[in-house]
């Protein structure tokens, strides 16, 4: 069986550095490869060795930044306080929101690449003062009619005046932005890579960063990159395919990284980044619906022993929402799910719990099973804690005079139940035993005197 990418670099960094690599740093572009790698480097050894450190290529910024990042609701809600302050509108944090979100990602990339924000917005705002056609003759505005829908001659309208105004305050509302972030010591995450990525004085505690299957870099991590690379402290493995680097545009930006962060694998024996130019087998399969696709998969794994190969039979959701259909339709034979997708909180059965406790008219009861907590008893310590503990009593006197409740729901006035008769259940009888070869008959006839046959 062929061997994967990672298994390639883990035996590579154990002919590079043996059985001690307490030294070294595996930086990863996601978590999830760690868990693989350790194992590959486990089967690889005869004895116990010191496993490295993994990481995230995000983790490592925000490990060697002074500030951190802060919740991104935190994020979009002192961008409000900004923007606000900047522009002196009176839109409302609602309306502000969505778009807010969109702007925080565009600071977000600007940092990330490294660029002047003041350039980037001043070039954006003269892009669109082109959008002025008095320069156009009578003649030229006609054909641009029939080829845009949308083109009129009256541009200059009062919303693309307010827009041009509010490009020429992006600047102001990102230094504004930063700055009220700056002071509560947070940011978010193009700041903390811009601010790694300029610090000439970062200094690194471990003695080699290996940077695995990385593919596209912001600006930032090639700076962080060369920083590494010029302190003899940085080893490359690339993922990729041979296919990408024969004049492939979709191979323009990996092709530049190898050339300036060499490649520490060698291709010797052309498996390894030749996977292109093997045979594939695809089938499609048609259905109706996307559930019956997700139904699908228990024949699926079912053929050709794919349930055999374990997790290296992989089930790729172009549709994450599908997730829950997939797994309720995985056979029984199969022993363990790795889950390599995130799950919406919004399909869980708590969200749906939350979503109908909101929208549900009241009043309203809501039960439990006994089995939702497991009764305990207080600990002694427990007790005289709770015991010198001020407690306040809501009785009918706390309660009347609060303007939310009305009088008349307190108490016996406010239930609707009345009690007409009360009695006790009446005891179960003896069970009888039958016996003999006629043990059905004689069931069938206690059933028939009792009418329930």
């Amino acid at each position: 069986m062929r061997q994967t990418f990672l298994e390639y670099v883990a035996k590579d960094l154990d002919r590079k550095f043996g059985h001690n690599l307490s030294r070294i740093v595996v930086v990863f572009p996601n978590k999830r490869a760690a868990l693989f790698m350790n194992e590959y480097l486990a089967r690889m050894a005869d004895r116990p060795i010191w496993s490295p450190r993994y990481t995230t290529i995000s983790d490592l910024f925000r490990h060697h930044a002074s500030l951190e990042v802060a919740d991104p609701i935190k994020l979009v809600c002192d961008l409000y306080h900004s923007f606000v302050e900047v522009t002196g509108t009176d839109e409302t944090l609602d309306h502000f929101y969505g778009w807010g979100q969109l702007l925080l990602a565009d600071f977000d990339d600007i940092d990330k690449n490294m660029a002047d924000p003041h350039k980037v917005f001043a070039n954006l705002k003269d892009l669109h003062e082109l959008d002025n056609t008095d320069y156009l003759s009578d003649e030229q505005k006609e054909i641009l009619k029939r080829f845009f829908s949308n083109f009129t001659d009256d541009h200059d309208t009062e919303l693309k005046k307010r827009f041009m105004n509010l490009w020429a305050r992006f600047g102001e509302i990102y230094d504004r932005f930063n700055t009220l972030l700056a002071q509560q010591g947070l940011a978010y995450e193009g700041r903390i890579y811009r601010e790694v990525a300029t610090n000439e004085q970062l200094s690194f505690e471990y003695d080699k960063y290996i940077f695995v299957g990385f593919n596209v870099l912001q600006r930032a991590e090639q700076q962080l990159f060369r920083h590494l690379q010029g302190m003899d402290k940085a080893l490359f493995y690339w993922d990729y395919d041979r296919y990408y680097l024969q004049g492939n545009e979709a191979g323009h930006y990996i092709h530049q990284y190898i050339q300036q962060f060499p490649n520490e694998l060698t291709d010797t024996d052309g498996e390894l980044y030749n996977q292109f130019g093997k045979y594939k087998r695809i089938t499609y399969i048609a259905a109706t619906t996307e559930n019956a696709q997700a139904r699908y998969v228990t024949e699926w794994l079912r053929e050709n022993h794919r349930i055999a190969d374990g997790r290296k039979t992989a089930i790729v959701l172009c549709d994450e929402s599908l997730l829950q259909a997939v797994i309720h339709s995985l056979p029984p034979e199969v022993e363990k799910v790795n889950v390599t997708t995130g799950f919406p909180l919004a399909q869980s059965p708590a969200a749906s719990l939350v979503d109908m406790m909101v929208k549900v008219q009241t009043p309203c009861l809501l039960t439990c099973f006994k089995e939702l907590n497991d009764p305990r008893y207080m600990s002694v310590n427990g007790i005289f804690t709770c015991y010198d503990k001020p407690m306040e009593v809501f009785d009918y006197n706390a309660l009347k005079d609060d303007p939310l409740i009305e009088v008349d729901t307190i108490g016996l006035k406010g239930s609707p139940t009345n009690v007409f008769k009360s009695f006790t259940p009446p005891q179960k009888g003896a069970g009888t035993m039958l016996q003999g070869d006629d043990v059905a008959a004689q069931l069938a006839g206690i059933l028939a005197k009792k009418h329930l046959i």
